[in-house]
């Protein structure tokens, strides 16, 4: 089976490989939805939603997604408090071109639009990472639009996704190489970690913040209390119950 279902419902976010599918589970308090890429033909690579019946552990319905002849390399999907489902996908022309696609449905995902552009020029690179508390939804990316540099962008929404800035804003200045990216959103609050170096700052986990839905940010702090030797990875954060923010990472050893 693709999956199991009991009344606990224990299934977990994450991905699994099923006859040449790569599935990934999203699940909210009252959704479940999976992404599911068939990769049986990489030449012509597609991406369907599944949304999941909770009751029965059957498939309500399913979509394949249109994201004008571009193949869908990575995809997360978010569930907002009105019951739209957001589809982000990062994609690639035959060109060579790579984009943030966004895509929405309004009927718990029975069908889907193409909604928006995010990256305003046209090198995106995985990851990206999402992140959404109320009407604000943030997404930043690596982006090589800068020569021999990795750099990462935001683009955001501060009503609810319809709509965001027609000019992404570049996060990273000063570093050479910035890769990771790990957001998570409170109310008007939006907290940003990353990997990152540069002739001047060593390779290590930088921080930057905004308090005000992702106008303005704080300078970048690296918060590595060592200088790492090896790019760190698999970053994590956690608000902890008395308040605390913790950042967990892997370099030579857990962090």
């Amino acid at each position: 089976p693709s999956y199991a279902h009991t009344d606990a419902l224990p299934i977990k976010e994450g991905s699994m490989i099923i006859n040449d599918e790569e599935r990934f589970f999203y699940i909210s308090k009252d959704a479940l939805y999976a992404l599911v890429y068939n990769k049986k033909d990489r030449h012509a690579q597609n991406l369907s939603v599944l949304k999941i019946d909770e009751k029965t552990g059957g498939i309500a319905h399913s979509v394949m997604l249109d994201f004008d002849k571009m193949k869908p390399l990575y995809s997360d999907l978010k569930v907002l408090e009105d019951g739209r489902v957001l589809v982000f996908t990062h994609v690639k022309a035959d060109d060579g071109s790579k984009y943030l696609y966004l895509m929405e449905s309004k009927d718990n995902g029975k069908s889907f639009s193409k909604s928006a552009i995010l990256n305003s020029k046209r090198d995106v690179l995985n990851p990206f990472a999402v992140a959404q508390a109320g009407s604000n939804i943030y997404a930043v990316w690596i982006d090589e639009r800068i020569p021999k540099e990795f750099g990462l962008y935001l683009n955001y929404s501060n009503d609810s996704g319809v709509t965001f800035k027609e000019q992404d804003i570049f996060l990273t200045e000063g570093f050479d190489s910035a890769f990771l990216p790990t957001l998570i959103s409170e109310g008007n609050d939006v907290h940003l970690f990353f990997s990152g170096a540069s002739k001047d700052k060593p390779v290590g986990i930088y921080y930057r913040y905004s308090n005000n839905r992702g106008h303005k940010w704080s300078d970048a702090v690296n918060v590595t209390k060592y200088e790492a030797t090896w790019q760190p990875a698999a970053m994590k954060i956690i608000r902890a119950k008395d308040g605390k923010l913790m950042v967990f990472w892997y370099g030579r050893g857990i962090y």
